[in-house]
């Protein structure tokens, strides 16, 4: 099997950071996030760290927490890679804070609605929400750890752009008082925000954003915080606050990533059963969160959506509706229809939203090599389906296909040192087999493969 299938849309669309930012959003299972590791951090250090730099975090949800895993685990070591970012309180101080919200309003809820999702999400899908007549003492926010590239991709001392987003309440919304402050001792305030109030057509999403002047003398880590002191009770409902984000704001190239979905234990047929139930305003604030930085023309915004699973469809139990091998959980038609379905979705909310399709590529790989024959040979036969089962001339014409065994073969890793246990893999393994597979596509040419070019004629 080869490498890559349609490289062509991927590898484009990527060299385009050397000149331009360029967003990628992860739907994965537990190895997107793996113990504050996984693609997350291996795409940022391949694509980003070590090629076009990271321009800005990815879209970090206000509850989502810093836990063992988790968007945001396991950043906050400014000498390891790209792992500069941590989310600072843990989403399960919040009352109302998880990705299974159902108690506040539609007109709000929408805006970031998971409920359709497993608790156990671990992508931001977790908006803070506190209902009228309540208030919240309970701190949150973003920090940037102090770093020098190549060991991170947020210089201490550049400017920074500030940009987080919450849902208006018609009559009298709620408000809270951000703030940025040092990230380390003696936590010294470095700017008060005033008061951000939620007072306006009901449903309507308010984005704020503040910009932290560049200084050369700041090699300590900064952090946006949702209030000042000890535990003051600045969070005041009626509130819904859903993203916030941070972005080198005289950086004009280079990658970012958003986790938008990763959960430990789900299949292709989990991904597709929660992404389906994803209302259609959660699609549309996620595709302008991810793009915001990327200018106000969303004609020209660009996005990779990067899709990665088939160790947990192996032993999946459960056919959706509508899947062509009801009888047979793991049948590989039934792979191939989860990934296809979830491709169709997402394109179509693209383009509703008002951007161009030609501007969305999308990378789908089969989980790297198991070191389990029996959930290889699964593996093996969803590779070869996946293959057979799109058409790259047109309905997945900006799909491509990456097959990691033939990327890095199991006996590879295996004498790597590559796994942490038999389907997961180290920090340094997620790494390493991401930097290889990245630069065999940049390094291939971006004309057509020779097999496509090649027309054979029978002889007489």
């Amino acid at each position: 099997m080869s490498l890559y299938h349609n490289p062509k849309p991927l590898r484009d669309m990527i060299r385009r950071a050397a000149n331009r930012r360029i967003d990628i959003v992860g739907i994965w299972n537990s190895e997107g996030l793996q113990s504050g590791t996984g693609w997350d951090t291996a795409i940022q250090q391949a694509l980003g760290v070590d090629r076009y730099g990271v321009y800005a975090t990815g879209c970090h949800s206000f509850c989502e927490g810093d836990g063992a895993s988790g968007s945001g685990g396991g950043y906050w070591d400014t000498t390891d890679y790209s792992k500069t970012v941590e989310t600072i309180a843990n989403g399960t101080l919040f009352t109302y804070g998880n990705a299974r919200v159902t108690t506040a309003p539609s007109a709000q809820r929408n805006a970031l609605d998971w409920s359709s999702a497993p608790a156990g999400s671990f992508a931001p899908t977790k908006p803070l929400y506190i209902a009228s007549g309540d208030s919240n003492n309970t701190p949150t926010g973003l920090s940037l750890g102090g770093s020098t590239p190549p060991t991170g991709p947020f210089p201490a001392g550049d400017a920074i752009t500030w940009t987080w987003w919450g849902v208006n309440w018609g009559g009298s919304g709620g408000s809270f008082q951000p703030i940025i402050r040092r990230s380390d001792s003696p936590y010294t305030q470095l700017a008060s925000l005033g008061t951000i109030a939620y007072t306006g057509t009901s449903g309507t999403i308010l984005k704020s954003e503040y910009a932290q002047a560049a200084d050369p003398a700041r090699t300590y880590p900064s952090a946006f915080r949702t209030h000042s002191g000890v535990n003051p009770t600045s969070m005041v409902g009626p509130l819904f606050l859903t993203y916030m984000r941070a972005c080198r704001t005289n950086y004009n190239r280079g990658i970012a990533v958003t986790p938008f979905y990763s959960a430990g234990g789900r299949s292709a047929y989990d991904m597709y059963e929660a992404l389906i139930g994803v209302p259609d305003l959660t699609w549309e604030h996620l595709f302008d969160a991810a793009t915001t930085y990327q200018g106000a023309e969303i004609t020209e915004h660009c996005m990779v959506v990067d899709i990665y699973e088939g160790s947990n469809q192996a032993n999946e139990t459960s056919v959706s509706a509508g899947a062509p091998q009801a009888g047979d959980a793991t049948h590989p038609d039934n792979f191939v229809w989860y990934i296809t379905q979830i491709i169709a979705q997402i394109q179509g909310y693209w383009f509703a939203s008002g951007r161009q399709v030609s501007n969305l590529v999308f990378r789908v790989s089969v989980s790297h090599p198991i070191n389990d024959s029996l959930i290889e040979a699964k593996c093996t036969a969803y590779r070869n389906a996946l293959v057979a089962g799109l058409d790259f001339t047109d309905t997945h014409s900006n799909v491509t296909v990456l097959d990691r065994s033939a990327s890095s073969s199991l006996s590879e890793m295996l004498a790597e040192s590559d796994f942490s246990d038999t389907v997961h893999l180290t920090d340094n393994g997620y790494i390493r087999t991401e930097r290889k597979a990245w630069k065999q596509l940049l390094a291939t040419s971006s004309r057509l493969d020779r097999s496509a070019r090649v027309i054979r004629v029978a002889r007489p």
